[in-house]
């Protein structure tokens, strides 16, 4: 072709090129999400997650005035850097002789408070939903005697104790199931206008008179009966 081709896209004919092959677009979105609700469902150990709700002030005589709320929920960010304190940490491993190191034990952990209470939630994950719950408990108990010890104060009290929970919080098979089709669609999709981009081919008379600026004068329809004379022995011989 010469350099007067039009080399615009026509966002038309890349419609129609994507709807040729919508089924295209559908099986590769079925595929990917099948591929990975397998995955997910037999390959990926599933994580759970249990967790301890502690009152930072657990006697409530000592809370006289507002201001003695106020200082409670500054004892929370207190209350979460003794948690994590290596002493905790150890002393929770050596009761529960687990099998593995600190650091690993602090990453499966997680503190959570909000600003506007004074309720700090210690969660814990583990492949195992029973190990996670002994873990949180464990955390709550050793913790809160710990807090006493070193801010001298009343020991924080247990709101709401650990719970075995047999609901995996990750991975969530049904989200990575819609993302990988999403995801396996959108590439179809991006395959097949690539493939329309590269493809400079001549189908038809209109593509003559866009792309070589040519007028046709004539055409010659395809006419499937003239065969090559081999192809015509063998089908005699099959009608035979």
């Amino acid at each position: 072709m010469d350099n007067n081709v039009n080399d615009s896209i026509d966002m038309r004919e890349v419609y129609y090129a994507i709807k040729d092959k919508l089924w295209l677009v559908i099986v590769g979105g079925i595929i990917a999400a099948l591929i990975t609700g397998l995955v997910t469902y037999f390959l990926v150990n599933p994580v759970y997650s249990s967790s301890a709700k502690l009152y930072v002030l657990g006697n409530v005589e000592t809370i006289e005035t507002f201001s003695d709320l106020q200082i409670g929920s500054m004892l929370t960010n207190d209350f979460m850097e003794i948690i994590k304190s290596h002493e905790v940490v150890i002393q929770v491993l050596d009761n529960m002789d687990l099998d593995m190191s600190a650091d690993e034990l602090l990453k499966s952990m997680t503190l959570v408070s909000d600003a506007d209470t004074r309720i700090l939630e210690i969660k814990i994950k583990n492949h195992n939903p029973y190990l996670a719950k002994d873990i949180a408990d464990e955390f709550a108990k050793v913790s809160t005697l710990q807090i006493s010890k070193i801010m001298s104060i009343t020991q924080p009290s247990m709101m709401d104790d650990p719970y075995v929970s047999l609901t995996p919080v990750s991975p969530n098979l049904y989200k990575n199931v819609a993302i990988a089709g999403v995801v396996g669609a959108v590439g179809v999709v991006c395959i097949i206008i690539l493939l329309f981009i590269m493809d400079d081919t001549v189908k038809s008379a209109d593509d003559i008179e866009k792309y070589l600026k040519l007028a046709n004068l004539s055409s010659i329809p395809y006419n499937t009966n003239l065969l090559k004379p081999e192809k015509r022995r063998k089908n005699r011989v099959r009608k035979q």
